[in-house]
Protein backbone atom coordinates (compact mmCIF):
# COMPACT_ATOMS: atom_id res chain seq x y z
CA UNK A 1 0.00 0.00 0.00
CA UNK A 2 1.13 3.57 -0.89
CA UNK A 3 -0.01 6.98 0.30
CA UNK A 4 0.52 10.30 -1.20
CA UNK A 5 0.12 13.56 0.77
CA UNK A 6 -0.41 16.72 -1.45
CA UNK A 7 0.91 18.87 1.87
CA UNK A 8 4.40 20.49 1.50
CA UNK A 9 7.33 18.88 1.90
CA UNK A 10 8.25 20.60 5.03
CA UNK A 11 5.00 19.69 6.53
CA UNK A 12 6.40 16.10 6.69
CA UNK A 13 5.91 15.79 10.48
CA UNK A 14 2.76 16.45 10.11
CA UNK A 15 1.46 14.42 7.48
CA UNK A 16 3.63 11.46 9.74
CA UNK A 17 1.43 12.27 12.56
CA UNK A 18 -2.04 11.41 10.63
CA UNK A 19 -0.09 8.30 9.49
CA UNK A 20 0.87 6.92 12.66
CA UNK A 21 -2.39 8.02 14.31
CA UNK A 22 -4.47 5.90 11.78
CA UNK A 23 -1.98 2.97 12.18
CA UNK A 24 -0.95 3.34 8.50
CA UNK A 25 1.89 1.18 8.14
CA UNK A 26 3.03 1.36 4.40
CA UNK A 27 4.93 3.83 2.04
CA UNK A 28 3.85 6.99 1.97
CA UNK A 29 4.70 9.74 -1.00
CA UNK A 30 4.94 13.95 -1.14
CA UNK A 31 3.14 15.44 -4.28
CA UNK A 32 6.10 18.02 -5.11
CA UNK A 33 4.64 20.21 -7.64
CA UNK A 34 3.10 23.70 -7.76
CA UNK A 35 -0.19 22.07 -9.59
CA UNK A 36 -1.89 20.67 -5.82
CA UNK A 37 -5.19 22.05 -6.74
CA UNK A 38 -5.82 19.78 -9.75
CA UNK A 39 -4.85 16.48 -8.03
CA UNK A 40 -6.23 17.67 -4.97
CA UNK A 41 -9.58 17.18 -7.14
CA UNK A 42 -9.84 13.38 -6.83
CA UNK A 43 -8.17 13.03 -3.25
CA UNK A 44 -8.58 11.12 -1.05
CA UNK A 45 -9.08 8.57 -3.39
CA UNK A 46 -7.86 4.98 -2.38
CA UNK A 47 -7.20 1.91 -5.18
CA UNK A 48 -6.35 -1.60 -3.55
CA UNK A 49 -4.52 -3.93 -6.08
CA UNK A 50 -2.57 -7.02 -4.87
CA UNK A 51 -0.05 -8.96 -6.21
CA UNK A 52 -0.60 -9.35 -10.14
CA UNK A 53 -1.35 -5.65 -10.69
CA UNK A 54 -5.07 -6.14 -11.14
CA UNK A 55 -7.04 -3.58 -9.43
CA UNK A 56 -9.95 -5.07 -6.90
CA UNK A 57 -11.78 -1.66 -4.81
CA UNK A 58 -11.67 2.07 -5.19
CA UNK A 59 -12.59 4.19 -2.70
CA UNK A 60 -13.32 7.57 -3.33
CA UNK A 61 -13.14 9.69 -0.56
CA UNK A 62 -12.26 8.13 2.81
CA UNK A 63 -12.50 4.58 4.03
CA UNK A 64 -12.69 2.43 7.04
CA UNK A 65 -9.47 1.21 7.69
CA UNK A 66 -10.78 -2.08 9.42
CA UNK A 67 -12.36 -2.74 6.01
CA UNK A 68 -9.16 -2.13 3.98
CA UNK A 69 -7.32 -4.64 6.13
CA UNK A 70 -9.94 -7.09 6.19
CA UNK A 71 -10.24 -6.94 2.52
CA UNK A 72 -6.51 -7.42 2.21
CA UNK A 73 -6.45 -10.39 4.52
CA UNK A 74 -9.14 -12.00 2.42
CA UNK A 75 -7.20 -11.56 -0.97
CA UNK A 76 -4.00 -12.44 0.60
CA UNK A 77 -5.23 -15.42 2.78
CA UNK A 78 -4.31 -16.61 6.24
CA UNK A 79 -0.77 -17.45 5.23
CA UNK A 80 1.31 -14.95 1.99
CA UNK A 81 4.23 -15.83 0.64
CA UNK A 82 5.75 -13.05 -1.87
CA UNK A 83 6.12 -14.76 -5.50
CA UNK A 84 9.93 -14.69 -5.93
Amino acid sequence: MYTLTIDPPDRHDEALKVLKKEHVSCTNYIFDSDDRDKLAESLPYTVLIPPGGKIVRRWKDEFDPAQLKSEISTLLGKTYVSPK
